[in-house]
């Protein structure tokens, strides 16, 4: 079972921070070292999630798109640190 998303609320709420903000880069190696392979499954599925919902935003709706690829980079930089591939 994953404990993806208890990671980022933990590590979110060890910084102080709301629920809409970001985890700074200087932490993505302690949320990847909180992380185990269901959790490296599950970004993996969210990564390709995302990708299947970018094909349906329609081409006007840059804002949604502009959150799907910081979302994807995120996951993408936690998979690297992992040492797994993305793609």
């Amino acid at each position: 079972m994953s404990n993806w998303t208890q990671n980022i609320e933990k590590l979110k709420a060890e910084l102080g921070l709301g629920v809409w903000d970001d985890i700074p880069k200087e932490y993505y190696v302690r949320l990847a070292d909180m992380c185990g392979p269901d959790e490296v499954q599950e970004i993996r599925e969210r990564f390709e999630n995302l990708k299947i919902e970018e094909n349906e935003i329609p081409d006007w709706d840059g804002d949604t798109r502009d959150d799907l690829w910081k979302a994807r980079e995120f996951l993408k930089a936690i998979l690297k640190i992992k040492g797994e591939s993305f793609l």
